[in-house]
């Protein structure tokens, strides 16, 4: 299972250059991370992702959104009667992917660690006994395109500390997984479909070592 916002759903992975405003934006799932992660590992995956969507709050730093806490337990993610029974699908790995929080600037961290914390522990209240990555966003800069890179800094911190609290309650069935930077195109953020080949590289092996395949 693979939770995240719009690079976990594959979102304009199929806009190539060169572009101007009037191409179409295409959306691939089929050529997301996660997907192309399945086919490598001959497993069943389930992509629990929205668009533009983080822990707290969205890419506009909007907070009364439907978040990653209030979709995950949804059927549809727009409507709030649509309960998803997780029984039905049992994932061995999860990766939790979301860097979106980031994009309207730094949050507080202790509150954002907090939230995603809390996060975590609704998704390992649905699901007990998967391996849980939490991963770096291919989002957020690493320096190299001459950008601070205080977003990834700052939510590498986090998922950090978040498995140090999980693993002092017990749970020692997660880890971080680290991702690179992609930039996307020039005139689009969003990755391209040989940089979803890179973050998936990024993570076949924690997946691997996680689930002993």
């Amino acid at each position: 299972m693979f939770i995240g916002d719009s690079l976990t759903c594959g979102e304009y992975n199929e806009r190539f250059p060169p572009e101007d405003d009037d191409t179409p934006r295409s959306t691939n799932a089929a050529r997301s991370y996660g997907m192309l992660l399945a086919r490598w590992l001959r497993a069943q995956v389930h992509l629990v992702s929205y668009g533009g969507r983080g822990i707290t709050r969205d890419w506009s730093g909007k907070t009364d959104t439907n978040t990653a806490p209030v979709f995950f337990p949804r059927a549809m993610p727009d409507e709030a009667n649509s309960s998803w029974d997780h029984t039905r699908y049992s994932p061995d790995v999860i990766v939790i992917n979301i860097g979106t929080d980031l994009d309207a600037g730094l949050p507080d961290e202790a509150k954002f660690t907090d939230a995603y914390a809390a996060f975590v522990a609704q998704v390992r209240a649905a699901h007990h006994s998967a391996f849980i990555l939490l991963c770096e966003s291919g989002f957020q800069s690493d320096g190299s395109d001459g950008r601070p890179r205080l977003q990834r800094d700052l939510l590498l911190r986090t998922i950090k500390a978040v498995v140090e609290r999980r693993r002092a309650a017990g749970d020692m069935r997660l880890r971080v997984a680290l991702t690179g930077f992609h930039p996307g195109t020039p005139t689009n953020g969003h990755l391209v479909a040989f940089q979803h080949e890179q973050i998936a590289l990024d993570i076949l092996q924690p997946i691997r070592a996680a689930a002993g395949w």
